[in-house]
């Protein structure tokens, strides 16, 4: 029990969620100290020089472990797995976490293994704690000789591991993801933004203020010089950010600021500003600085990070600029500024096969000190997992990296991916006792996904809509997976420290809210092929299997084709897809006078549902609509296969990315419904409905 305490304390105080700018500071500082010790040292005993120590000179193992352990404390508190006390179990976790290549990690284990050995075999040969190579030829060769070597061989490869180490051990922070290759005088080069940081803390010295005894501030300084910045750079809009910058400064989070804090925020506040001008909507840009450094205050670390990397200050200055979403996502989640350092992979394609190793791998690391899953960190970790990879694609997005479809394809597949985990740790949590022996894999279950993530059109805030199946012959199966979705439901949908993962939907089951939650795949057949209304059968179209057993799913896809195919009045399922239309139409009203891009006719949904009518009414004498393409794919099959004109069918699919690139650009201007001005898109709008009149029309 005291173990267990001791180590709930341990743990978030060696491995920081939110790495802390300070601590890093004093690692530069400890690295450099590191040399300098050994060098007075060396000094004091006469002129020993710091080739001849393995384990405190130049290349030896003590810079072995400081590489090592760098890494572990600025990674670890977000990555459980490198939380390990072995030197070389840490390394090789940071390999399987792809946070050290593995061509280096291979060169520092060799060369941490030959190292250990010649300490061993010093200390074995004088029989004392030592760690200096002798200085007499023929002890040299000696040891090589102790170490199964020549004197050539060994000098060789002592000289090869050294040169390694030192050369990482310079790159340390380079290679840990915190900045710049130091130089060749081995004295620890800042970075640019490092050095500029400095700087700019010592502007903040030079504008400190005076502090109580609590450490608050009692006075405000004198911003005389950053309101004089303002009316130079911003001009006619100098008065409304001076008003707010004073506001700002008044505020109770800010005035209760550390004198630390206090000063990093004096240095930032012309920095920021500065780099407003350099957008293209500069008032804006600034107003969303200061909302995003108000609201990260009370973190003292995240001032340093923009204090000390101007490239990253820039950086957030173009997102929060380009979208108040993007600025609002970042003031919720602060966590994921520390991303903006390291461009180069923030802006890489996410590579989902590798990310769920690496979250299957954390997940499995997240354990209490009696071994059992430590739900509540496995939790935030997906959460924080889901919130890095969308921060991820919406850099790229804004940077016009993404098309619309492919940013939709992505964030369709992380949310499979999530699922699948989830799957996999909720389980082993539900399942009966006389089976937990079995593999959590055995779960005979399947997502089944609708909606936007069925189609892949995902948004950054879509919720899911899905639907669970199982196969499972067992008489109490329906009790145990009702069970799991109740426990997945809630790993997915509750708020944590994280935040929630997705909002969930689960109205398209069978039977709606009064379903089950959990359906056999048989029961589930039998209510699509003699229950179902026709627009559960249009929800169906769009319908795929996302996660779990995928026998499961591939049953499901079998029942999916098999709905399609049923045979179908034409006219009666006209008069339905009408009826869910009007239906529709009637739960979004527009009184605005502007056009809605989804819900009003000529828009995305008259496209959505005559791409359905055409697969429902057709696709047993056309079965390349059965696979769920999306709808500018179907709609090229249908006009392939002569059920529309195909300058129709071009127009419309034309019309239909423009409405969806629109949509999403509105939402990423914190637009909450996607309008234009009545008079745009109108040749867009009548492909559309002239498409709508010519396949369902409004009457017979």
């Amino acid at each position: 029990s005291q173990i267990a305490q001791l180590e709930t304390l341990r743990i978030p105080f060696v491995y920081r969620k939110y790495f802390d700018f300070d601590s890093l500071s004093a690692m530069r500082a400890l690295r450099e100290r590191i040399r300098q010790d050994w060098l007075r040292r060396a000094t004091a005993r006469n002129g020993i020089d710091t080739t001849h120590n393995i384990k405190l000179g130049d290349g030896g193992i003590r810079e072995v472990e400081f590489v090592v352990q760098l890494t572990q404390l600025i990674r670890g508190g977000r990555m459980p797995s490198l939380q390990q006390r072995n030197l070389l179990a840490a390394l090789r976790k940071q390999v399987a976490a792809g946070v050290v290549a593995p061509e280096i990690a291979k060169q520092l284990e060799a060369a941490y293994i030959f190292l250990r050995r010649t300490e061993h075999m010093l200390q074995y040969r004088e029989d004392e704690q030592t760690h200096l190579l002798p200085h007499d030829p023929q002890q040299r060769d000696n040891l090589a000789l102790a170490m199964g070597m020549t004197p050539d061989e060994f000098e060789s490869a002592l000289a090869t591991h050294r040169a390694f180490v030192n050369q990482t051990f310079r790159e340390a922070f380079r290679i840990a993801g915190m900045g710049e290759t130091d130089g060749d005088n081995g004295s620890p080069r800042e970075s640019r933004e490092h050095r500029a940081g400095r700087s700019n803390e010592a502007v903040g010295d030079a504008t400190s203020h005076h502090h109580n005894s609590q450490g608050g501030s009692t006075t405000a300084p004198d911003y005389a010089d950053l309101s004089d910045q303002i009316q130079q750079q911003f001009g006619e809009h100098a008065n409304m950010l001076n008003q707010r910058v004073e506001s700002m400064l008044d505020s109770h989070r800010i005035r209760s600021l550390s004198t630390t804090s206090r000063k990093r925020l004096d240095a930032l506040l012309p920095a920021a500003m500065s780099a407003a001008t350099k957008t293209d909507y500069p008032e804006q840009t600034a107003i969303r600085l200061l909302d995003l450094i108000e609201q990260i205050a009370q973190r003292s670390a995240y001032l340093a990070l923009l204090a000390e990397y101007p490239e990253t200050l820039a950086r957030v200055s173009r997102i929060v600029g380009s979208s108040p979403w993007a600025s609002q996502y970042l003031r919720q989640f602060p966590l994921l500024l520390d991303s903006l350092i390291e461009w180069r992979s923030l802006m890489a394609a996410p590579d989902f096969t590798q990310l769920a190793q690496h979250l299957h791998q954390e997940m499995n690391a997240c354990v209490l000190p009696g071994g059992q899953p430590d739900v509540e960190q496995q939790m935030n970790l997906m959460r924080d997992q889901q919130r890095q990879i969308s921060f991820q694609l919406l850099a790229q997005d804004l940077a016009g990296e993404l098309s619309v479809e492919k940013l939709a394809d992505q964030l369709s597949a992380l949310a499979d991916m999530l699922l699948a985990e989830t799957i996999h740790r909720v389980w082993p949590l539900v399942q009966p006792k006389k089976l937990q022996h079995e593999s959590p894999a055995l779960s005979r279950f399947a997502v089944i996904a609708y909606g936007k993530l069925g189609g892949k059109e995902l948004g950054y805030a879509s919720d899911l809509d899905l639907v669970f199946l199982y196969d499972d012959p067992r008489s109490d199966a329906a009790e145990i997976y009702a069970r799991l979705v109740q426990r997945m439901s809630s790993w997915l949908s509750t708020m944590t420290s994280s935040g929630r993962l997705y909002e969930i939907d689960l109205r398209l089951r069978p039977d709606g809210d009064a379903g089950v939650l959990a359906t056999s795949v048989d029961a589930f057949a039998q209510y699509q092929m003699s229950h179902a209304w026709a627009w559960e059968h249009q929800a169906i179209t769009r319908a795929r299997f996302a996660a779990g057993d995928a026998q499961v799913g591939a049953r499901f896809e079998v029942i999916r084709r098999k709905v399609l195919l049923m045979p179908r009045d034409p006219a009666r399922l006209k008069q339905e897809v009408r009826a869910m239309r009007a239906r529709i139409g009637a739960g979004h009203p527009n009184h605005s006078g502007n056009f809605d891009l989804k819900h009003d006719r000529g828009g995305m949904v008259d496209v959505e549902f005559t791409i359905q009518y055409l697969v429902l009414c057709h696709a047993a004498a056309q079965p390349e609509l059965l696979d769920n393409l999306g709808n500018i794919a179907l709609l090229r099959l249908a006009a392939q296969a002569q059920l529309i004109p195909a300058p129709l069918a071009e127009r419309c699919a034309d019309a239909y990315r423009l409405f969806r690139k629109t949509q999403h650009a509105l939402r990423l201007q914190g637009a909450e419904k996607a309008r234009i001005a009545p008079d745009q898109f109108l040749p867009q709008r009548q492909a559309v409905s002239a498409l709508w009149n010519l396949v369902i029309g409004d009457s017979e």
